[in-house]
């Protein structure tokens, strides 16, 4: 009679948890529910980046330009400054790693 009951409440017990986890929605759901649902702004502009370059390892905003650094090898980056408005490279600088 003993175990019979403690069984019963077990069986109680692991769809009672059951029932609450389908029907509980988490902050994660609601949070890409909403990210789901975000609407993103048009495109601004199109830019067309010369070949020399290398892989892109940051992008900021500074002053209503844009800064793109590019690592060109091991030792090697380009830093390019664009103009927001139109999308023409400002000014471009190399900088290389010397030895010490």
């Amino acid at each position: 009679m003993g175990s019979s009951l403690i069984m019963v409440l077990g069986f109680i017990a692991v769809f009672g948890a059951l029932y609450y986890r389908i029907t509980q929605t988490s902050e994660s759901d609601d949070a890409s529910t909403a990210a789901n649902n975000m609407v993103l702004p048009e495109i601004a502009a199109t830019l067309s980046l010369p070949s020399d370059l290398g892989v892109l390892i940051d992008v900021s905003l500074s002053r209503g330009q844009l800064v793109a650094s590019f690592e060109n090898g091991p030792d090697s980056y380009t830093v390019l400054i664009i103009n927001r408005a139109d999308g023409t490279v400002v000014e471009r600088y190399e900088m290389r790693r010397g030895a010490p």
